[in-house]
Parts: C-alpha cells; structure tokens; sequence
C-alpha cells in the first residue's frame, strides 16, 4: 500500500489506525499481510464514486462481514 501512495510506512499505518479507529475499514489477517474492507456504508459509496471499476465492496460483502461479528 505505501508503494501505491508513495508514502512512508509509518504515515500509512497512523492513517491506517485513524480509519479503523473511526469505523471506517476493517483489517482480517491473512498470514503476514492485513487485507483492509471499508466497512462504512458512506465511505464505501464514496470509493464506489471515485473507483468505480475497481471497488470490490458490495452491501452483500458488508452484510456478510457484519453477520460474522
């Protein structure tokens, strides 16, 4: 992710925690890596705006994210 943004790691993970901190993203550990989901129902309609060949979120994927908790 911080080659994508061009930005330090350190600045990737504060922003990172402010997001989770904020409900915004979810993490899920996948071995060494942390695969992030906007969880958000706003912010993902922002992405979906902004990204829209490329945003992989769906309200099934929230839904079924939510169920698991």
């Amino acid at each position: 992710m911080q080659d994508c943004l061009g930005l330090p790691q350190s600045t990737v993970s504060q922003h990172l925690a402010i997001l989770r901190g904020r409900g915004i993203i979810r993490g899920e550990r996948k071995g060494l890596e942390v695969v992030y989901r906007v969880v958000s129902r706003e912010a993902a309609q922002v992405v979906h705006l902004l990204l829209p060949e490329g945003d992989n979120l769906t309200l099934q994927d929230e839904e079924t994210h939510q169920a698991r908790e």
